[in-house]
């Protein structure tokens, strides 16, 4: 519908122009046709007006040759009679051009006139002639007045008047047509364009009224939406094609408050189960926080009270392995003995470790903290640690730092951090190998790294070799030695004196780099 009324806006805008162009087309060939015509009268007023002056030269010609005599002026004469019969003839031919083209009707009398004139000239000539073949004086005198008063002065002037008149009338009439037509066309013109003007404007109004009402209910409609009233609905009624829009505009917001239902629906329900599942969370983790204490305290517990058993079957151990060695002894007793002296010993091992960690989650490792030489703690660790290389053919390199490098510590604590981490780079390194440890300073650090050459963890090993109990793949396939306390006791060691450490493999073999802040 809106597109039929575009269209009949842009024919009737089409026809307004249309007429425009035609009434411009018309008046330019109507005002060079009258144009023309004023020229062809102009043309026969002049034409006429030189007849008259021709013709009256003429006449004085031969009024002086009466006079003076017939041999006076007759090359004159014969060229004024010529030019008088070309003046007739152009006459003739603007005459039949004027009547062809305005119509017998308003050139009525034109051709005439100029019959008249050429008799009359004809008959002023021939009179001319009777007079000079006169010998009679008082006849020729009377002819003579007769001639000049009746026939020149009265009919031939009336006769060239008469037709001046009637050119000069037609002229009148044509510039009169021509104001007539001008008037005309710039009054069409001016009715036409205030009519244009007036239909332009009326038919842009009512176009515009018709986009801008849908635009500002389409308008409306958005917002609502854009307000979240999903309700809303955009009014129908206008034409075909925004009425489409309209209603797919309605359908879309009749969409949007479906899929919000079900988004809301949806969302009370997941509400609901997240509350539901976070209560059961908060539960179990209630349950498992109550459970860790229990488990520290049970670890604690049990490491404290394992501690003096062993003790006892240690050292009770130890005496009878004393007094059998005394005397002769039963070899098979001695190696039972042996044997109960190094598990227990590996229990009070594994009951220390046990007990420092469940002192390192409950917050209750004390440290006893003192300015300590890095480098003469690690140097004392290697020499500590050279028997138990040598054992396997190993050498320890240390190469400490040129500067001293003192750090607050538990001196303690960290020998045992360096045994722990000695003892692995030993035990899981191929015979007859070296162990790299080296001192540095970095920025406020003291750094400590320990490199050997075991080739037996893997790259996707070491975010877990922290853990506890956590025993390599070729740890547990060979059935090596190990709690898989060591590093968990070094990383809280580590840890307790705000320090880092980290685990590295490659090619080479596997480094543990510990940091301790710097005592500057």
């Amino acid at each position: 519908m809106y597109q039929k009324k575009i269209i009949l806006f842009a024919a009737f805008a089409f026809l307004i122009v249309s007429l425009a162009l035609s009434l411009t087309v018309w008046s330019t060939k109507f005002t060079a046709s009258n144009i023309s015509q004023v020229n062809t009268a102009n043309s026969l007023l002049t034409e006429h007006l030189k007849l008259s002056d021709h013709s009256y030269r003429l006449f004085k010609q031969i009024t002086d040759e009466i006079l003076l005599g017939k041999s006076a002026n007759q090359s004159i004469v014969r060229n004024k009679r010529a030019m008088i019969r070309e003046t007739l003839s152009r006459i003739r031919a603007l005459e039949i051009a004027q009547r062809e083209a305005l119509g017998p009707e308003k050139t009525r009398g034109s051709v005439e006139d100029t019959d008249n004139l050429e008799m009359a000239i004809n008959g002023i000539l021939k009179s001319f002639a009777e007079v000079l073949e006169m010998r009679d004086e008082q006849s020729r005198s009377q002819k003579i007045k007769f001639l000049l008063e009746e026939q020149i002065d009265n009919n031939f002037r009336d006769a060239i008047n008469l037709a001046l008149q009637r050119q000069s009338g037609l002229v009148d009439a044509l510039n009169d047509n021509i104001e007539n037509r001008h008037s005309l066309i710039y009054w069409s013109a001016l009715v036409l364009s205030l009519l244009a003007i007036f239909l332009t404007i009326l038919g842009s109004l009512a176009l515009i009224r018709n986009i801008t009402e849908p635009v500002n209910q389409l308008k409306k409609g958005a917002e609502a939406l854009s307000q979240g009233d999903l309700q809303y609905r955009v009014p129908l009624g206008f034409d075909a094609e925004f009425d489409a829009i309209a209603e797919s505009f309605n359908g879309m917001a009749h969409n949007l408050a479906e899929q919000k239902q079900l988004r809301d629906t949806l969302n009370q329900n997941l509400e609901y189960e997240v509350a539901k599942r976070t209560e059961e969370l908060v539960q179990l983790n209630q349950t498992l926080q109550h459970n860790d204490v229990s488990r520290r305290h049970f670890l604690a517990d049990i490491s404290h009270e394992l501690r003096t058993p062993l003790t006892i079957i240690r050292g009770e151990a130890q005496v009878a392995l004393r007094q059998k060695n005394a005397g002769d002894a039963d070899p098979a007793l001695r190696d039972a003995l042996s044997q109960v002296l190094e598990q227990s010993l590996f229990l009070s091992r594994l009951v220390d470790d046990l007990l420092f960690i469940a002192r390192t989650d409950t917050n209750n490792l004390r440290l006893e903290c003192a300015k300590t030489s890095i480098n003469d703690l690690v140097n004392d660790c290697c020499q500590d640690m050279r028997h138990q290389a040598k054992a396997k053919s190993m050498v320890l390199n240390f190469t400490p730092t040129a500067e001293p490098a003192y750090a607050k510590v538990d001196a303690e604590r960290i020998r045992q951090l360096l045994i722990i981490v000695l003892d692995n780079a030993i035990k899981y390194s191929p015979a007859e190998t070296h162990v790299q440890i080296d001192t540095s300073i970095d920025d406020q650090n003291i750094l400590i790294q320990v490199a050997d050459q075991g080739h037996g963890l893997e790259q996707s090993e070491l975010p877990f070799i922290f853990d506890r109990f956590y025993r390599s793949q070729k740890v547990r396939r060979e059935s090596l030695p190990g709690t898989g306390l060591g590093l968990a006791v070094a990383k809280a060691i580590t840890d307790a004196h705000q320090g880092k450490i980290r685990a590295e493999v490659d090619d080479t073999g596997f480094r543990i780099t510990i940091s301790l802040p710097r005592l500057v």
